[in-house]
């Protein structure tokens, strides 16, 4: 019996549930997720062998006894509440960015600056003493003895032809004119003249334009994170995306800032989380940078896990009781504050209470960090 075609009229809009526009919208969503990743992985294929040669580079100056390097606080985080001011004028991005802590000023363009900059406080940490300012001397892209080049170290020496040896420099230096532009390198020479790249020196990464020393032992733990040297012997820091690694950043500050806060047990105390008032006024982050949590998940760098069951649909969750908090959260004391909006610490009830985002990651631990080009093409799907 032959197949009948049946010429059915579409639905019109009216017709279409809102569940079923819910459907239709995460297929979609779903999607363009699939077709970024894909993308990514395409692109860390291209960049394999330059991550490879940065990682090989890393050997050298490898050293079993520094485990792990501080950063600043002040790279991170700020602490003068932004946009807190009346406005005379307009909206302008220009302001807004320069309010920003210095990490996230970095990745408003995508020039590689975060990626040269994280590089330099590995490399300088890994070859001068706590305490000690940092002298550059490697070369940015040719070298002409045993020391590895910046290019080559950031992961940026791309395998092109000889011809095509400028567009590596042009890169090189506008990831330079990037960290130059917010007081975290120092260039000698007018603008245009010749050899103005050369032996740059790295600034403190808090921006204050002063010269760049190793955190010593004494500084305040409120003052500097401390990550393991493993996340940059394994690549992380050349292979996360810029969003990832500025939201990466700013839980683990946030962990260290709530470090002593007393926890109740309850899933609500676990972790720390980035509420939007907090990723944006104290981090500069953007809600695209917040969404990159799920994907610091599955890479197995923090662990991300939901106290609202209800978060599709906000009005359905009315019933998450906490305590009253009269504590001022700047004050960091209770890590749960955030979700307490409303009089009595009732969550409003189209309110989304925030993800608590543990770091490190309670199956893998502080020190397990896999090689990280290999773990990342493991999570992105297949090309």
């Amino acid at each position: 019996m032959p197949h009948l075609k049946l010429n059915l009229p579409m639905p019109t809009p009216e017709q279409i549930t809102e569940g079923e526009r819910q459907i239709q919208y995460r297929q979609d969503a779903d999607e363009k997720r699939v077709e970024r990743d894909r993308k990514r992985r395409a692109d860390l294929e291209d960049r394999r062998r330059a991550i490879e040669r940065a990682l090989k580079a890393y050997r050298k100056f490898d050293d079993p006894d520094v485990t792990d390097l501080r950063i600043r606080t002040r790279f991170i985080r700020t602490d003068d509440p932004r946009r807190s001011a009346p406005r005379t004028a307009g909206y302008s991005l220009a302001e807004e960015v320069e309010s920003r802590p210095p990490m996230t000023r970095l990745v408003e363009r995508r020039r590689h600056s975060l990626q040269l900059m994280m590089t330099m406080l590995f490399v300088a940490r890994m070859e001068t003493p706590p305490g000690a300012r940092f002298i550059n001397r490697h070369p940015n892209i040719n070298p002409k003895d045993s020391r590895d080049s910046w290019l080559t170290l950031a992961g940026l020496a791309d395998d092109v032809r000889v011809d095509q040896r400028r567009g590596l420099r042009r890169k090189f230096n506008t990831a330079v004119d990037g960290l130059r532009a917010h007081d975290l390198i120092s260039l000698e020479g007018a603008a245009g003249q010749a050899g103005r790249y050369r032996s740059f020196t790295l600034q403190k990464e808090d921006a204050s334009n002063t010269p760049y020393t190793v955190p010593g032992d004494d500084t305040a733990r409120r003052e500097a994170i401390t990550l393991p040297t493993a996340f940059f012997l394994q690549g992380w820091h050349l292979v996360l995306t810029d969003l990832e690694l500025v939201t990466l950043l700013a839980i683990i500050d946030r962990t260290g800032q709530l470090r002593l806060v007393p926890r109740s047990g309850e899933l609500r105390d676990k972790g720390v989380d980035l509420k939007k008032q907090v990723r944006f006024e104290t981090y500069g982050l953007s809600d695209e940078a917040y969404n990159t949590v799920h994907m610091l998940d599955r890479f197995g760098l923090i662990d991300v896990e939901d106290p609202m069951p209800n978060r599709s649909n906000p009005a359905r969750f009315a019933a998450l009781l906490l305590p009253t908090d009269k504590a001022d959260e700047s004050a960091n004391t209770t890590p749960h504050d955030a979700h307490s909006n409303a009089p009595g610490g009732k969550s409003d009830s189209n309110e989304r209470v925030p993800y608590r985002l543990i770091y490190p990651s309670e199956t893998a631990g502080i020190d397990q960090f896999p090689p990280a080009l290999d773990t990342v093409l493991g999570v992105l799907p297949e090309l």
